[in-house]
């Protein structure tokens, strides 16, 4: 149901008609939120792993999943008091 929700945001989005620049900010926003809503019925999220996501990088569009939900993993650098702990 809320994936659905998610979904039904999406092609609003997609649909809507494009005149000027509120528009186009509205079209991001239902976009943005339907993206989101989609994301997190489909899969449980921690706030910080949503919040750390890039397309591209930690959505792979093209493969139509996600690579990697944890934004401390990967190739991005450790801060350095979790380097000593390490």
């Amino acid at each position: 149901m809320l994936f659905n929700l998610g979904l039904n945001l999406i092609e609003r989005a997609e649909n809507a008609k494009t005149v000027g620049r509120r528009a186009i900010l509205h079209r991001a926003i239902l976009h943005r939120d339907g993206l989101i809503v989609g994301l997190l019925a489909a899969r449980q999220l921690r706030l910080r792993n949503l919040a750390g996501l890039v397309l591209d990088h930690t959505l792979d569009p093209s493969r139509n999943s996600m690579v990697d939900t944890d934004p401390c993993s990967g190739e991005q650098e450790l801060p350095t008091h979790r380097k000593a702990m390490a």
